[in-house]
């Protein structure tokens, strides 16, 4: 299940396209998250990345603010917000609706409030078991993820690493 999804990982990486218009399917289903800052987004830098499920996540950053991150596909958002105090410590929130993860990095060491060494997720791009809170996914899959120094670094310092994880867990479980 691992491989799998990082395999769609890679995939929706490698199929980042650039967008200058927004698109309809930017503003899912709830759209709350979108109502709420909308205005405050640079719609300029709407990165667009399609997974080989026909996925489609579309991640808009903050006017001003590199660091912030607005996410959605057809049926989620999520917000995404890395502070970095230096290269080796900082957090990164991933916020869902009402739940936040945070990942704390200390001198290069990650922390997560509950971790999971278990195989977790679905065959497919949603990860998400069924019954699951997306906190229990994102902690779980992000554990699955960083199970070596270069993807802990990708974790830290690439925002579409922990943007897509949180997408694969917004999906509702079959």
């Amino acid at each position: 299940m691992k491989y799998t999804f990082l395999c769609a990982l890679i995939c929706m990486i490698a199929c980042r396209q650039q967008s200058p218009v927004i698109p309809h399917v930017i503003v899912p289903f709830t759209a709350i998250v979108f109502e709420q800052v909308k205005n405050r987004l640079d719609f300029s830098t709407i990165t667009k990345f399609t997974g080989k499920e026909n996925q489609e996540v579309w991640l808009v950053q903050f006017k001003g603010d590199t660091n912030s991150i607005y996410a959605a596909s057809a049926k989620s958002e999520l917000l995404y917000e890395r502070r970095f105090t230096n290269t080796n410590s900082g957090y990164i929130d991933i916020t869902r609706g009402d739940e936040t993860i945070r990942m704390s990095f200390k001198n290069g060491t990650r922390t997560i409030s509950a971790m999971s060494t278990s195989e977790h997720g679905g065959t497919g791009f949603c990860q998400r078991e069924q019954g699951e809170r997306f906190k229990e996914c994102f902690v779980k899959e992000s554990d699955e993820f960083c199970d070596s120094f270069a993807s802990c670094v990708a974790l830290a310092t690439q925002p579409a690493v922990s943007v897509l994880i949180g997408m694969a867990c917004s999906c509702n479980a079959k």
